[in-house]
């Protein structure tokens, strides 16, 4: 299970409600079928509701994640309603009913004693729609219609990506001292009148920072094991990391 999904389910069973869990990449469902009383076709429900937030999440930046079996106010275990629906017909009506096709994994978990069916939603290569082009966006918790202009905006630039603003795997000790090193002694250089106090803060200035992670312009020095995010090699010389320095208008 995801740390993502694990965290927000732990603090769920622990007291939280399902709302509070939710996040930029993270959304949780409960299923129609297992509300009570409910009006209505709860299968044709449940594929709606997880249509429309796939499509969301897909329109985003990052990979995502959807659980199915989880009631949105119910602090506690309570909350843990579960689901009997299958995975390989979720992934399947979502890529059926979304355009272009959207392909997301699916698969069921059991927490708690609670069968839940687990979605994950890709990072998304092009703008997704319902089949009558009605489309959406996360920001925050929330979705949020997508309008021409924004829809345009995001076309483009997927079509035109800056892979050096990807966040990458790694982590400020992976990267090369010489480089921030020397890139401390000259961005003092260019603005005497700032005091850079830390690694991280220097990393900020410049830019390398994306939210909660490294993005692929810096990187580990050759002797640093493990694999890096990113499609290409990226910086890890004092050089380069240097050219990245704003200059003094």
């Amino acid at each position: 299970m995801q740390e993502i999904v694990r965290r927000a389910l732990d603090a769920i069973r622990s007291g939280a409600t399902a709302d509070s869990q939710e996040s930029q990449h993270l959304d949780l469902k409960e299923d129609p079928a297992r509300i009570p009383q409910f009006l209505g076709n709860p299968d044709a429900k449940r594929v709606e509701v997880l249509l429309d937030t796939a499509i969301c999440l897909a329109n985003a930046d990052g990979e995502s994640f959807i659980v199915l079996g989880v009631a949105d106010k119910v602090p506690g275990p309570q909350a843990l309603t579960g689901t009997d629906a299958d995975p390989a017909d979720i992934a399947q009506k979502i890529f059926s009913r979304s355009r272009p096709n959207l392909t997301v994994e699916a698969w069921a978990e059991v927490y708690a004693g609670a069968r839940l069916v687990i979605i994950r939603v890709p990072q998304g290569l092009s703008v997704y729609a319902r089949r009558n082009g009605a489309a959406s966006i996360r920001q925050g918790t929330s979705c949020l219609p997508l309008g021409e202009d924004r829809r345009r905006q995001l076309a483009f630039h997927r079509a035109n990506p800056d892979h050096t603003a990807l966040p990458s795997q790694l982590s400020i000790p992976d990267l090369d001292q010489e480089a921030l090193t020397r890139g401390r002694v000259l961005f003092t250089a260019q603005h005497p009148d700032r005091t850079v106090g830390s690694d991280r803060e220097l990393l900020t200035l410049l830019g390398l920072l994306t939210p909660g992670a490294l993005s692929c312009a810096p990187r580990r020095s050759s002797s640093a094991a493990g694999p890096s995010a990113c499609p290409w090699p990226a910086m890890s010389t004092a050089h380069s990391l240097a050219e990245n320095l704003p200059r003094r208008k």
